[in-house]
């Protein structure tokens, strides 16, 4: 509930500033333009949390959180050599995707229904071991490089506005307490160095059936750094993207306050006392770890930290009904999942490259 309000609410700010700035723009000077820009986001994050502090208070304690809009395409596009190309034609053009044949957990060699292509910014990073495949390294394109820069500033900015506009819930005991434990390499990185992430796992769904089932991804903590972000393009392709608490390993009611939980208990989901219920239509399934859905616009960021992929699957649905599908361009959809290789010794990152083991050099 509170990404739907959140996405609603900063779409209609979105389009708003758009207008005034058309109207304003025979008249407007550079720097003033930035620095009203500047402060209507500051101002929109400020009346997004006094809509919603009780939700806010409620997801604070999870491993993961939706930015939306956070990605302007056009102006990534606009840097591009071929800017009068649209994002999606620049992407599919530069990516270098493949269709690979993956061996399932039973066993079974099936081709991917997605394209997949495994980027790096530089030869220090390796390979990338994912669906049952060791993916190997390309350079990072520059329109992808360009996206992680907007990314990292946008997680900065959103953080620091989050932190600067909370409102407190009456009855809390103080302001709401986050659990951000990349905070400080962000920030230092991108300022100090120029960028934080420095790889990406890149996904092409091309059409409306081709989707991604309920998985985590591996080796956060070891070889990649837990803090990764996905973020998606394409043309009026817009795709559910759900969490869900692993089964038998974790439920929902761990990330609840204790207000939270008062507040349930007082108040039954569902009953219009603004509570929102998390029954499920289906029957039968343990509502505390029914999965959370959330439709995902091109732009929107979905950024996962501390512990999540530890104990929470996530997935991309198909698209969301057969009318959708039909406004769909034919390009489907581009998703970058960006993440920072861990440095484990000797400068060594990521996996191994073909051709680099024991065995290879025996015969070299």
């Amino acid at each position: 509930v509170r990404w739907a309000i959140r996405g609603i609410l900063t779409r209609i700010d979105l389009n708003a500033n758009a207008n005034a700035n058309e109207a304003d723009n025979d008249n407007a000077v550079v720097g003033d333009s930035e620095t009203a820009a500047a402060e209507a986001e500051a101002l929109s994050y400020g009346f997004m949390n006094k809509c919603i502090p009780n939700l806010n208070q409620r997801v604070s304690k999870l491993p993961f959180d939706i930015i939306p809009s956070c990605v302007d395409w056009e102006s990534v596009q606009v840097e591009s050599e071929d800017s009068d190309s649209d994002i999606m034609h620049s992407l599919l053009t530069d990516i270098p995707f493949q269709f690979d044949v993956i061996t399932t957990r039973t066993g079974e060699k099936v081709q991917e229904r997605r394209g997949t292509s495994w980027v790096v910014s530089n030869d220090s990073i390796g390979s990338l071991a994912y669906s049952g495949k060791l993916m190997q390294p390309q350079l990072v394109p520059s329109v992808v490089g360009r996206a992680m820069r907007q990314v990292e500033k946008g997680i900065i900015e959103h953080d620091a506005c989050e932190d600067l506009y909370d409102v407190q819930v009456p009855g809390s005991g103080g302001t709401i307490s986050r659990n951000r434990d990349y905070e400080s390499q962000l920030q230092l990185c991108h300022e100090e160095i120029g960028e934080y992430f420095d790889c990406s796992l890149c996904n092409h769904y091309p059409n409306e059936e081709s989707a991604c089932k309920f998985h985590s991804d591996p080796e956060h903590g070891t070889y990649w750094e837990r803090l990764t972000c996905v973020v998606s393009a394409g043309n009026q392709d817009v795709r559910k993207f759900a969490f869900r608490p692993i089964p038998n390993e974790n439920r929902w009611s761990r990330y609840e306050s204790k207000e939270a939980k008062a507040n349930k208990s007082k108040y039954p989901a569902g009953n219009g006392n603004g509570s929102p219920s998390t029954s499920n239509s289906s029957g039968g399934e343990d509502e505390d770890i029914v999965p959370a859905r959330i439709p995902l616009f091109p732009g929107d960021l979905v950024k996962m930290f501390a512990e999540c992929n530890d104990v929470f699957h996530h997935a991309v649905y198909s698209s969301l009904s057969s009318g959708e599908a039909k406004k769909n361009t034919g390009d489907g959809r581009v998703s970058l999942v960006f993440k920072k290789a861990v440095d484990r010794g000797n400068g060594k990152k990521g996996h191994g490259r073909r051709g680099e083991g024991r065995r290879s050099r025996r015969y070299q």
